[in-house]
């Protein structure tokens, strides 16, 4: 009793009563105490609930989502790309926003430079600049020997990846003459 006395009578200067979370000036607004501290309507309900990382609303039902170290209502928690909602679903994060592995693949997912196929995120891949290949021996391979470059030295050029100087050398050689006898031919 004697503690909400001494709070009722502490004198403020009307610039210095603010909340202790955001400083938002209390004068002539509704505030609360809690803890020894005054807060504004807002940051007094982040003491009591938590709030929807989608919406920002405060969280009231006993059930909801936490996801990406924030809290979520639980149809609030969705892919940003098609809307369906992720709780209990595997998703991938980009640029802070949660994806359905399908909408991932679409819109992010690589290129294998070797089969043309799409590399999802939980598969291990091997990339060079803007080049990438499945981290697989089907994938991976010299252009020239199709030798399997796992875990091994590799030369890039032109797009092309090589075991060897020699691959290398072979394969531009064989190509220049593919482009000579072309010339030669028209």
């Amino acid at each position: 009793m004697k503690l909400s006395l001494m709070r009722l009578q502490e004198a403020w200067h009307p610039n210095c009563f603010r909340c202790v979370t955001c400083e938002q000036p209390l004068v002539d607004m509704l505030y609360f105490y809690k803890d020894g501290n005054y807060y504004c309507g807002r940051h007094f309900g982040d003491t009591m609930y938590p709030r929807c990382g989608g919406c920002d609303e405060l969280i009231f039902a006993k059930e909801y989502t936490r996801a990406e170290d924030k809290d979520w209502h639980l149809n609030h928690f969705c892919c940003f790309g098609c809307d369906l909602e992720l709780g209990g679903h595997r998703y991938m994060v980009k640029s802070d926003q949660p994806y359905c592995l399908n909408c991932y693949m679409t819109k992010f997912a690589r290129l294998c430079h070797r089969c043309k196929n799409k590399i999802g995120p939980d598969v291990q891949r091997i990339s060079h600049k803007e080049l990438h290949w499945h981290a697989s021996p089907e994938c991976f391979l010299c252009y020239e020997c199709n030798g399997n470059l796992l875990n091994k030295r590799f030369i890039v050029k032109n797009d092309s990846v090589f075991c060897s100087s020699d691959c290398k050398k072979d394969f531009f050689d064989k190509l220049e003459q593919e482009q000579t006898y072309s010339r030669v031919q028209k």
